[in-house]
Order: C-alpha cells, then sequence, then structure tokens
C-alpha cells in the first residue's frame, strides 16, 4: 500500500511540473489572433515533443534494469 502510495505522489508530481512547463511554453508564445487551426499548428507539436521526451526517457530507464 505504501508502495502505491508513494507512487501515485510522484507521478502527481510528475504530472504537475509537466502541466506547468507546458503552461509557460504557451504563454511565452504569441498565440493571439491565431484561429484554431493555427493553434493546434503552434501547440501540438510541442505536447507531442514532450510525451516523446517521457517516453525516451523511461524507455532509458528501462534498457538500464534489464
Amino acid at each position: 500500500m505504501m508502495v502505491g502510495k508513494e507512487t501515485f505522489k510522484l507521478r502527481f508530481k510528475h504530472t504537475v511540473v509537466h502541466f506547468s512547463k507546458i503552461q509557460q511554453k504557451l504563454s511565452s508564445s504569441n498565440l493571439e489572433g491565431l484561429d484554431s487551426k493555427e493553434w493546434k499548428s503552434v501547440v501540438l507539436p510541442k505536447i507531442y515533443e514532450e510525451k516523446m521526451q517521457k517516453l525516451e526517457a523511461e524507455l532509458e530507464k528501462k534498457v538500464r534494469v534489464f
């Protein structure tokens, strides 16, 4: 039970940091005056890049374990 609770806390903390980074990137981008397609073309690549970096880091950790 303790391991699950600690894992949950760690994932929550990571998620908060992740969203704060995305929020920071979005606030630094100039998105005013963009329609929905233009906005998505700016935001989605950033989100996918973050996800890819996360997946690469997880893969690297798993490879090190084996």
